[in-house]
């Protein structure tokens, strides 16, 4: 029987796994995708990112020093003197992470799991145990449907990827009525454009906004919400866990740090050999939501605000937001919550 088995093997299951390796836990991953990496992802990442793992050159596409939000002709600026967020191929971080840090990971769909006096999974042709369950299995999360709990909001993450080279430093958002639960935006990537969208929208509604006929297409399912995530011998971590932003639909850096409270949750169940509910609800969390949580909290309460704003209302926040200077927001926690 293996410590903990780790359903899902994006960058909040490898990134777990690789905390359990350090502490010498035992562990097992699994991931039913043959191809690893192929979740759209735009890899807009701080500074922050290189707090947990160590970034090769080979996956940065490009760097930009802020962006510009625009509504209705007017323009906010939120710009670095330097450059500000990383650019980066989740594909190649992903597969890049899977070898930096010697993951086993096994490709097996999980069919069933049962979990009494320890974990129990089922595969086509294997049964597996454990003490502990992490499901780290994304946004139609197999592991959070076991347990019946819904989230609260879905929407769309779409991306078009267009062979146009592009330097330039600014990624460039579109807010206004047209698309009232999300955004749309444009971000250099070196070689490549990315133009997408956030919300309730579809590929027919980025060709329109940006003339696009010939590119190739990414989408997610982005889930919004505050929901459990610590059951008996049971946590769910990432997407599956909605550690997701509300206002940029990304993920990476609230689920590594997540992942972090996961391992430490971990190692002291097996050391006091609880894995009950009430402990790791305590444990995880009730700790996850005093840090992440409460940021993803202020980002919901703003995003209904703004889906109930008039046309009118978004257009005066705008301009005067134009004076505002916003070189020192942060682009993970910009309520002050990070810990």
């Amino acid at each position: 029987m293996t410590d903990v088995a780790i359903v899902g093997a994006g960058p909040a299951g490898l990134y777990l796994a690789h905390l359990l390796d350090q502490q010498g836990i035992s562990y097992r991953i699994f991931d039913k995708a043959q191809h690893l990496g192929t979740k759209a992802c735009s890899g807009l990442y701080s500074p922050r990112i290189e707090e947990f793992v160590k970034l090769d050159p080979s996956w940065i596409d490009h760097r930009v020093s802020g962006a510009l939000i625009r509504n209705n002709g007017t323009v906010i600026r939120a710009e670095k003197k330097n450059w500000h967020a990383y650019v980066v191929s989740r594909k190649k971080m992903q597969q890049g992470l899977i070898r930096q840090w010697k993951i086993p990971i096994e490709q097996k769909q999980i069919e069933t799991l049962l979990i009494e006096n320890n974990v129990c999974l089922k595969t086509r042709d294997e049964t597996i145990s454990a003490k502990l369950l992490v499901g780290a299995d994304g946004s139609n999360s197999l592991v959070r449907r076991h347990f019946k709990v819904a989230v609260p909001e879905t929407i769309n993450g779409i991306i078009a990827l267009v062979p146009e080279t592009n330097t330039g430093d600014k990624v460039e958002l579109w807010v206004d009525e047209t698309l009232k639960d999300g955004f749309y935006w444009k971000i250099p990537r070196g070689k490549q454009t990315e133009y997408g969208a956030m919300g309730t929208v579809q590929f027919s509604d980025l060709e329109k906004r940006f003339n696009l006929s010939t590119y190739e297409k990414e989408a997610a399912i982005i889930p919004l919400g505050l929901i459990p995530t610590a059951f008996n011998r049971t946590l769910l971590l990432g997407d599956a866990a909605c550690q997701v932003k509300p206002w940029s639909g990304g993920g990476v850096i609230f689920s590594f740090t997540c992942a972090k409270i996961a391992a430490t949750t971990i190692a002291n169940a097996l050391a006091e050999n609880r894995f009950d509910e009430a402990f790791l609800k305590e444990q995880y969390d009730d700790v996850w939501k005093a840090g992440v949580g409460k940021t993803i909290n202020i980002g919901l309460l703003f995003r209904g605000l703004y889906r109930d704003a008039s046309p009118e209302e978004i257009t005066a926040l705008f301009k005067a937001l134009t004076t505002t200077d916003l070189s020192a927001l942060d682009m993970d926690f910009p309520d002050g919550f990070g810990f």
